[in-house]
């Protein structure tokens, strides 16, 4: 189509505007732009303070680490050490109980070596009381039987005698539940 370089007449809203621009911005605007580079220079504030926080530590010179890796080092040795000394405290006295109990039994052990020796002693006395020729065995073995005879004679004597006393005690009971009725006691409150 034909196009020319002269404008066309605009109708409708267009065509409202005024004729008469002014040249000159607007107190709006320039607020616009005030706000906008405050809040830009609020941005840029707290992004520098974050990041100076994250990397505005300084770095520490090799001296420096070397002080903190000997006092790390240092710190730990102390807590070994104290660990260490505790450790031997409780291992000393579990050494001085044990010893204290190795005392007891050794102790306890010669007792019982002793008893064993003894023993030991007397039945060698036995056998060779045993291995007596047999004229003086045979003696022995009849001491031993008239021994054992007597001793049963005087208990078999002393069951007779308490048969009878037995018996005398109970007829003395049954005499006395005949004569004496029982007495019912009342016990006044």
């Amino acid at each position: 189509m034909y196009s020319s370089s002269y404008s066309r007449a605009r109708l409708g809203p267009e065509s409202r505007q005024p004729l008469y621009r002014n040249k000159g911005k607007s107190c709006g605007y320039y607020m616009r732009i005030v706000f906008f580079f405050s809040s830009l220079i609020q941005s840029l504030i707290i992004v520098s303070l974050v990041l100076f926080l994250i990397y505005g530590q300084p770095e520490k010179s090799a001296e420096e680490k070397r002080v903190e890796e000997l006092e790390q080092g240092f710190n730990k040795l102390s807590k070994n050490n104290i660990d260490l000394r505790k450790e031997k405290g409780e291992l000393g006295a579990q050494l001085a109980a044990r010893t204290a109990e190795k005392a007891g039994l050794e102790k306890e052990m010669t007792k019982q070596k002793t008893e064993a020796n003894n023993t030991e002693h007397e039945l060698k006395k036995k056998i060779v009381s045993t291995e007596k020729k047999p004229g003086e065995m045979v003696q022995y073995l009849t001491h031993e039987r008239d021994s054992a005879l007597r001793d049963q004679d005087v208990n078999r004597q002393e069951a007779i005698k308490l048969g009878r006393e037995n018996n005398l005690l109970k007829e003395q009971l049954t005499t006395y539940i005949r004569c004496c009725p029982p007495v019912h006691i009342v016990y006044l409150t």
